[in-house]
């Protein structure tokens, strides 16, 4: 699975490899949280320019559920699509393995996430037993797979 934006590629990375640390060293200062995810059914993928990883994101099954994690893109290298193209590979990617539910958490004053995710089809999800949330009650946001939802991402 491989898409591009502008000159920069999206790779599905093999954190099976011995030198998949050194790739994230500059753009994490210490990867311990993508050793965590090794312990669970995930996928890395990465945004290249050239041989430089500029932008990160995670999706594992933990809890019962499928969940988009971290994603990040270097300062100098935002606004160009990046941060859409590696969540756009994440849902194809959950399409691929036949995934019907995705989940996705963000802090509530985290906006240029949540917007994003809204943006392909997520839905806030309110605390059990409340009719109506706010962005202070409602972290979690999630999404149905089907070709009608996912939208294409420019």
């Amino acid at each position: 699975m491989e898409t591009t934006a502008t000159k920069i590629t999206i790779r599905h990375l093999n954190t099976n490899s011995a030198d998949w640390k050194n790739d994230f060293s500059n753009l994490y200062p210490n990867p311990l949280f993508i050793e965590k995810a090794l312990n669970y059914p995930h996928a890395h993928f990465a945004a290249f320019n050239g041989e430089e990883i500029v932008g990160h994101a995670l999706i594992q099954y933990i809890d019962s559920k499928w969940v988009l994690g971290t994603l990040i893109v270097k300062a100098e290298f935002r606004e160009q699509g990046i941060g859409k193209g590696l969540t756009q590979v994440r849902i194809d990617y959950a399409k691929n393995l036949g995934i019907k539910k995705l989940w996705y958490e963000a802090k509530n004053d985290n906006l240029v996430s949540i917007c994003c995710h809204v943006g392909v089809g997520f839905k806030k999800i309110c605390p059990q037993g409340q009719a109506h949330c706010t962005p202070a009650t409602a972290h979690w946001y999630s999404m149905k797979i089907s070709n009608a939802v996912i939208p294409e991402l420019n």
